[in-house]
């Protein structure tokens, strides 16, 4: 189809200050603005794709577009009004499906779970704003200044997590920002640039996360505390490590020795800061530690969890075994260290390599 114009007019009221402003900066005597863009009618809802992009310079009419061509998504906005985030988003879901899409957009931490939306980080109320997009907007969504509010490099990570939720929920989503630095993040089907009004199908090459892992002091922890789903204490035998991307601490990793049981090792914590979850941080420092013990210190190593992620994440894990599943209080020889609500499932599993 041939280029189309959408033209936003604004009117001026004419008031004191507004004359005194157009004499002094000798400006025209107005009684509306106009702006126009041009645009080429190619974005078609009905094609086969999960993540569109509209990203351009400020000024350059990506929320114009979004309100023209999907009015009804633009104007949805969520109203928060419970004291848990849980109770406000999927009304209509079981809790499973809420808190499995909760982690797959990155926002893994149960204890921010139960807090009201308005003391969430920014970064938190980003990626459950997109949660709830996914549970309660059906099948197609917008999200306009996606990823302005946070850090880039966390908007990066974000961008990851939120990919790979929304391809693994099957809905449709149109994102509109200024930054061009989550193109290859948010990896979309298709990329509108209003730089010069191009619309190109390509899946950009995700960039590989590179961390560091090493060892560190156990002080380290009162980082990750508040974070972890069951306890905020951490053994004082407990050696530590920690992982770090572009130099900054985002994971931790405790291990203890397992009581009675020669040679053997269990991951004691486990935490991933919210702003950087979903994205495997967490499972490829578990996975390094429990290798760095197996392998060079010919330890067998284990973790014992009842959080969602971790059990589900280890299920397609190759290198780790499922060794038993336990509800709370119904056997007496899981260890002590471990505690929750009676009856709650939990999953036991070693650690055996690449076989």
């Amino acid at each position: 189809m041939p280029p189309y114009d959408i033209i936003a007019r604004t009117e001026i009221e004419p008031t004191f200050r507004v004359a005194q402003l157009s004499s002094i900066f000798d400006l025209p005597v107005k009684t509306h603005t106009e702006h126009k863009w041009r645009y080429n009618d190619e974005i078609k809802l009905e094609d086969e794709w999960n993540i569109g992009l509209i990203v351009g310079p400020s000024g350059s009419g990506k929320s114009i577009l979004l309100k023209h061509l999907f009015p009804k998504e633009y104007k949805q906005k969520w109203k928060w009004t419970k004291r848990a985030i849980i109770d406000d988003v999927g009304a209509d879901k079981k809790i499973q499906d809420v808190t499995e899409v909760f982690s797959s957009v990155g926002f893994s931490s149960p204890p921010s779970w139960l807090k009201p939306y308005h003391v969430l980080s920014n970064g938190e109320k980003f990626r459950v704003e997109l949660a709830r997009s996914i549970l309660d907007s059906g099948d197609f969504f917008v999200c306009d200044e996606f990823s302005s509010v946070v850090d880039r490099d966390i908007a990066k990570v974000t961008s990851f997590a939120i990919s790979k939720a929304i391809r693994k929920y099957n809905r449709k989503m149109i994102a509109a920002s200024c930054h061009y630095d989550i193109c290859e993040w948010l990896n979309p089907d298709w990329i509108y640039d209003l730089r010069d009004n191009t619309l190109s199908r390509r899946l950009h090459r995700r960039p590989e996360i590179e961390i560091e892992i090493c060892q560190i002091q156990n002080g380290a922890w009162d980082i990750f505390r508040q974070h972890h789903y069951l306890s905020g204490n951490l053994h004082r035998a407990a050696k530590c490590f920690g992982a770090f991307w572009n130099d900054s601490l985002v994971a931790f990793c405790a291990i203890l020795s397992f009581i009675g049981k020669k040679n053997w090792k269990r991951i004691h914590r486990l935490v991933v800061l919210p702003d950087y979850q979903g994205v495997g941080i967490g499972s490829s420092l578990m996975r390094l530690v429990a290798e760095y013990y197996k392998n060079k210190l010919d330890n067998t190593v284990s973790i014992t969890s009842s959080h969602p992620s971790i059990m589900k994440g280890l299920m397609s894990k190759k290198e780790w075994r499922l060794s038993g599943v336990y509800k709370y209080g119904t056997v007496d020889h899981i260890s002590k260290a471990v505690r929750g609500r009676v009856g709650s499932p939990v999953m036991s599993y070693e650690y055996i390599g690449n076989i």
